[in-house]
């Protein structure tokens, strides 16, 4: 296979070396806050909708079947079409969840329908986040230096967690969820 890379003068691929991991960092980052919203607010929204939090074990095991499924087949979407198109579409897929699922506070049965739908999207749009920034820091992350990329890549995960944690519960307390 021919590397499209070979001719491009090393000197260049630094900045956009820098420029990917910092992208995919933010993206992974995103993408875990997205994924663990819901989790973090159930509490809150339980309370307003007058139903037990552990309607948040539902909203997990959706999110972990779809999560399955995307994994399985979104090696040939990110193949066909290129990480960042597919970073893209997950991008848009969290938003449309998140948006969806701002739904939920309008009765019980809308509530659990918009969960179940924002459940779908959310996992459809983060689980690809992984593959889809591996395969565009693959390209140009030297080998001797790629597990070091990778691994600034994957500490949006736990930073994604810490943002979720640390932000969401007061801004719902603020401004409601």
């Amino acid at each position: 296979m021919l590397d499209p890379y070979r001719d491009i003068n090393q000197d260049f691929l630094v900045p956009i070396l820098i420029l990917a991991v910092v992208a995919m960092l933010i993206q992974q980052t995103m993408a875990t806050v997205a994924k663990t919203a819901i989790p973090v607010l159930i509490p809150t929204i339980a309370l307003e909708l007058g139903t037990a939090s552990e309607v948040v074990l539902a909203y997990t095991w959706v999110f972990a079947v779809i999560g399955v499924l995307v994994m399985a087949g979104c090696g040939t979407f990110i193949i066909r079409f290129g990480g960042i198109r597919m970073s893209q579409v997950g991008g848009l897929l969290m938003a449309l969840g998140l948006a969806v699922f701002t739904l939920s506070g309008l009765d019980l049965w809308t509530g659990f329908l918009a969960l179940g739908l924002a459940a779908i999207l959310i996992s459809a749009g983060s689980t690809s986040a992984t593959p889809a920034s591996s395969e565009i820091l693959s390209r140009y992350a030297p080998a001797r230096i790629a597990p070091l990329i990778f691994s600034i890549k994957q500490t949006g995960v736990p930073a994604g967690i810490a943002i979720a944690g640390a932000l969401l519960l007061p801004l719902a307390a603020w401004i409601g969820w």
